[in-house]
């Protein structure tokens, strides 16, 4: 598979990933209509119906855990990206010193 195909794939995936989200969020908007006024920190907040509440707070949650996880993971990538740059310096050295050792191992000419 080739790099655009492994691009396609996944941005694919990820379409049908959150088509299946919506039709759970508007399934359970839906079925949970009861409006509920919330208390946020004391105060409260104009009611809306139960789902959105749910939606709402399912929709925080996912943002928080990235924002959380977002230090960690650009630090992941960086350290990544260096090694990788450290990888292709490694293999250019190792290519270049085989190199110079296939032309010093030539056997002697002892046909005199």
């Amino acid at each position: 598979m080739g790099n655009n195909e492994v691009r396609l794939l996944k941005k694919t995936l990820l379409l049908m990933l959150f088509l299946v989200f919506l039709f759970f969020g508007i399934w359970l908007a839906k079925d949970n209509p009861a409006v509920v006024t919330v208390a946020l920190l004391g105060f409260p907040v104009s009611g809306l119906s139960l789902g959105l509440w749910l939606l709402l707070m399912l929709f925080a949650g996912i943002m928080l855990g990235l924002i959380v996880t977002a230090p960690v993971t650009a630090r992941l990538a960086a350290r990544i990206r260096r090694l990788e740059r450290k990888l292709v310096e490694s293999e250019k050295e190792i290519a270049r010193v085989k190199a110079g050792e296939q032309g010093r191992h030539k056997l002697p000419d002892v046909s005199n």
